[in-house]
């Protein structure tokens, strides 16, 4: 008990709690630093979520009996194609955050667009973006998008199977990039929990290392110990001199 409350009230104690403290600090504040350049004030994310071919391919000899048409005009090749963007970041995506008005966010199909089928939003509540197509672009019109809000458009189109591309995005402080909704968010909070564990193993495993050494210190305390007492007994003079002042709670 004296050789446990000596330590705890050394430098020694001391000095190892602090710098564990701050190698957490540290670690945690390293970790939220990436998660917060990571998932910035304004973010949009988009990804081509599904392209599907609406008619089976046949040889010229074998004409499909199914066809597609719109508007009265048969379509070669049609085909469904999903767009989804959301705003991933901490603050609303405002209209007045286009900065180049209904030319800010444009996607490319790769193919001519015939008709945008469906929008739909999440959460329903929020307001639908508009568009206008201009052959195989979809341009979408300035509007408040929430944070965390989705929007998806279905998008009928003719033409050989491509991806869809980023053909502009001029959005004030706003990145525009290609990924999946959530996923930053989720490596954010992934990082920062690495962050806190991997401090934690590296104090236990030093802890672990530095064990030896104390467990030979604690001998050594013991030892002297037993030669004070008994000093103080016989030798009072030599216990003044070689043994700590005992602290009396």
């Amino acid at each position: 008990m004296v050789t446990a409350e000596s330590y705890i009230g050394s430098n020694d104690f001391w000095n190892m709690a602090i710098s564990v403290g701050f190698g957490v600090l540290i670690g945690v504040g390293g970790a939220w630093a990436t998660l917060r350049s990571n998932n910035p004030k304004r973010r949009v994310v988009w990804n081509q979520s599904s392209n599907t071919t609406l008619l089976r391919s046949t040889s010229p000899s074998a004409p499909s009996a199914v066809s597609v048409s719109h508007a009265g005009t048969t379509l070669v090749e049609p085909r469904l194609v999903e767009l989804e963007f959301s705003n991933s970041g901490r603050r609303d995506i405002s209209p007045t955050d286009f900065a180049s008005g209904d030319e800010s966010l444009i996607f490319d199909f790769g193919a001519n667009i015939v008709t945008v089928l469906d929008t739909e939003v999440d959460p329903p509540s929020a307001p639908k973006p508009q568009h206008v197509i201009d052959g195989p672009l979809l341009k979408v019109k300035k509007v408040l998008v929430a944070r965390n809000q989705r929007v998806t458009f279905s998008v009928l189109v003719d033409g050989p199977k491509g991806n869809i591309k980023l053909a502009a995005a001029h959005l004030t402080n706003t990145p525009v990039k290609r990924g999946v909704a959530g996923a930053t968010r989720f490596l954010g909070g992934l990082v920062l929990t690495m962050a806190v564990l991997v401090t934690l193993a590296t104090f236990l495993v030093s802890r672990v290392m530095s064990a030896p050494g104390e467990a030979a210190d604690l001998k050594m305390d013991k030892r002297l110990l037993e030669s004070c007492r008994y000093w103080d007994q016989h030798d009072k003079e030599k216990a003044d001199k070689m043994c700590p002042p005992i602290r009396k709670p």
